[in-house]
């Protein structure tokens, strides 16, 4: 499975389609998240929205996108997800004062995976530091920040 990395990260984007506008400002590479082909510590910020849910070896990319990122650099994961329990820093466009997300609906081919903060604190950034997760309960979406 291919995924579009670098500075750019989407799961079936086209982005020869003339909506996308020119793109002059920097390089597009396509490659598989499981091996990107940049060195250790190339990347000042590494950033990942709405993907993992949809790779079926969400932690090949994970791991590789812990490896390029530059020591003392974020890396930011947006992923959705279940949340029952109060250590979230922020509950955002919250429709109840209960603590638990509803799972939306599948949304894509493969759409494999729903994560909880634990994803966060025990994998993703087990040994980063200043560890943030924000919740938003519409669409039930965890956003982990962490340093490396």
């Amino acid at each position: 499975m291919d995924y579009c990395t670098g500075v750019l990260k989407g799961v079936g984007v086209n982005i020869d389609e003339p909506h996308c506008g020119v793109f002059e400002h920097f390089e597009i590479k396509y490659c598989s998240a499981h091996e990107l082909p940049w060195e250790d510590e190339y990347f000042d910020c590494v950033i990942s929205v709405s993907m993992l849910e949809h790779d079926p070896m969400f932690w090949l990319s994970v791991e590789q996108m812990r490896r390029v990122t530059k020591k003392g650099a974020p890396m930011i994961i947006s992923v959705p997800g279940f949340v029952n329990f109060k250590s979230c820093v922020i509950k955002k466009w919250s429709y109840s004062e209960g603590h638990g997300t509803a799972c939306y609906k599948s949304h894509g081919d493969p759409d494999c995976y729903r994560f909880s903060p634990h994803f966060f604190e025990y994998f993703a950034y087990k040994d980063f530091n200043d560890l943030k997760v924000y919740v938003a309960k519409l669409p039930p979406r965890l956003i982990g920040i962490g340093y490396k």
